[in-house]
């Protein structure tokens, strides 16, 4: 049985030097209190946004100096409008040169909270990449 090389010895260090992610890797849960006017974000949701000093899983402000004016912005307008099965907002974070663009889907879980479900693009696009890679390693 004759088989081909499909992938460089490049693309096999490439492969074994980094983490295979999932889907779930690109995905942050946050919930805020509509009342106090409070958030808090689950550990994907802290290592996707870069936070620094924002711990998982603990209840902050959401006009709290850590965030930047644009998510104050976005996370006033989730408590202020309405909630229906399609309220989404992008948002992005600059960080040094690097942009990240997310999606931020909400869902009313009851008068006074909301679950918001963020999605990271880069993180989608690169966990698309290890996936096509780990392809390649398992056909070879």
């Amino acid at each position: 049985m004759k088989t081909k090389r499909i992938i460089t010895e490049k693309d096999a260090k490439n492969f074994f030097n980094t983490t295979i992610n999932s889907i779930e890797d690109a995905c942050g849960i946050c919930n805020i209190n509509i009342l106090s006017k409070q958030i808090s974000f689950d550990f994907n949701s802290v290592l996707l946004l870069s936070f620094d000093n924002v711990i998982a899983n603990q209840y902050y402000l959401i006009n709290s100096p850590l965030f930047s004016n644009n998510l104050i912005s976005i996370l006033n307008q989730c408590i202020t409008n309405d909630v229906s099965d399609d309220t989404e907002y992008d948002y992005v974070r600059n960080i040094d040169s690097k942009k990240l663009n997310f999606t931020f889907k909400l869902e009313k879980i009851d008068d006074d909270n909301i679950k918001v479900y963020l999605i990271n693009y880069e993180k989608l696009q690169e966990t698309e990449k290890e996936l096509a890679l780990l392809a390649n390693v398992l056909d070879s």
